[in-house]
């Protein structure tokens, strides 16, 4: 559907940002568009106001990445790498950097806008998900272990449980469970005097894989 121009998608309310008081000043603006054939669940930064900044945080990368400075590359390849890292989804972590001194004063933190033309997209299937595939454990640093794997073949995982086994030198042994969006997780401040074991299962709303 377009506007009366003619000419811009018609954009219309979409969605609820829920958010603590460190988000920034209301409102945050959340919009869609109406695109035949696209349906992106998600959305990115399409507004700030000058000298602010929104930051997504890179659970492997265990830092904050502007997500909405206007990317200066011409590069092709490398505009499509920046734009993939930008979409903001569902249990993604985003902070609101105003410019120094507007904070509170500012009318409006941001504005966001998804891609959406009401339809499901053909082909995701409603049941669980099967195990994930090709699970690896790989030392990235100084007691620091990375775990990847790849999405199941079956099902669409919205979300991955991380579990570590850990065993002491006396044999005893405790567990702990990370939950993340990605197809990696990054753990530190591991000892060398002990063992560790990890096993990730997938979950969506109808369920939760075998554990690989």
């Amino acid at each position: 559907m377009l506007a009366a121009d003619g000419l811009r998608p018609l954009l219309e309310q979409a969605s609820t940002l829920v958010m603590d008081a460190s988000m920034g000043p209301n409102p945050v603006v959340m919009s869609k568009s109406q695109v035949v054939g696209t349906d992106v669940k998600s959305f990115v930064i399409s507004h700030v106001p000058e000298g602010s900044v929104v930051e997504k945080w890179d659970a492997l990368k265990e830092q904050w990445v502007d997500v909405s400075t206007m990317p200066k590359s011409s590069n092709p390849q490398e505009l499509m790498r920046l734009l993939s890292s930008r979409y903001i989804k569902e249990g993604d972590k985003i902070q609101w950097r105003p410019k120094a001194g507007v904070g509170a004063a500012a009318q409006q933190a941001f504005q966001m806008i998804g891609w959406d033309d009401g339809s499901e997209l053909l082909g995701v299937s409603a049941e669980a998900p099967s195990a994930v595939q090709n699970l690896a454990v790989s030392p990235t640093g100084v007691g620091e272990l990375t775990v990847t794997w790849e999405a199941p073949a079956t099902g669409d995982a919205t979300s991955y449980s991380v579990t570590m086994t850990t065993t002491d030198g006396t044999g005893s042994t405790s567990s702990s469970v990370y939950t993340t969006t990605n197809t990696s997780y990054k753990v530190s401040g591991l000892s060398p005097a002990n063992g560790y074991k990890f096993s990730v299962t997938a979950s969506n709303a109808d369920g939760t894989s075998s554990a690989a």
